[in-house]
């Protein structure tokens, strides 16, 4: 019995028949094997950002893959919920193609809304699998929950461009203030 290996160039993604003949010299017509084989690409890439950080208001998650279907894709929010998709539907097809390499790399550009009913922190996890492999990445969410302001009276004294009025916020990470005091004139940024 011969054991023989070839290495040859596979086809895009996709389903085939894949058909084996071999002859010789002594052979009038040759021999074949066929089968049934899936071509798969391996996911290259997987990022995620979250948009939008409090409660009861719609957080956005969004994914970024890049490789070439099929797949599916798990989001457990960390609160319970889970979102499961896959490359056919709507929301997972490609938004553009990389051709920066000598392979074809789908962009698919997901974003799924999600609203968290309680505070806390919760540990986001996407899967991205198809039939070669497997992505995992998470990250640590932390939405507002309540912001309060406070001042030692109405009247606030200002003291060389200075006002004294303490922000309270529980919840969240990386946080941005913006300042308005309502004076049509322009909002003061802080970020801390």
């Amino acid at each position: 019995m011969i054991y023989l290996q070839f290495d040859v160039e596979a086809p895009l993604p996709g389903i085939y028949t894949l058909t084996v003949e071999a002859f010789n010299d002594l052979t009038s017509e040759p021999v074949s094997a066929s089968m049934s084989v899936q071509v798969g690409d391996k996911i290259r890439n997987v990022h995620m950002a979250i948009q939008g950080d409090i409660v009861n208001k719609h957080t956005v998650v969004h994914v970024t893959l890049v490789g070439l279907g099929p797949f599916y894709i798990i989001i457990q929010y960390g609160d319970g919920y889970t979102d499961t998709l896959n490359s056919t539907d709507p929301i997972a097809m490609v938004t553009s193609v990389d051709i920066q390499s000598n392979e074809q790399n789908d962009i698919h550009d997901i974003r799924l809304k999600h609203v968290y009913k309680t505070g806390g922190e919760f540990n986001i996890t996407v899967m991205v699998s198809n039939n070669v492999n497997s992505l995992v990445i998470w990250e640590l969410f932390s939405p507002i929950t309540t912001m309060t302001l406070t001042s030692r009276s109405p009247w606030i004294i200002r003291s060389p461009g200075i006002a004294v009025v303490k922000a309270t916020i529980q919840g969240g990470k990386d946080l941005n203030y913006v300042w308005n005091f309502s004076d049509n004139f322009e909002d003061t940024s802080v970020t801390r």
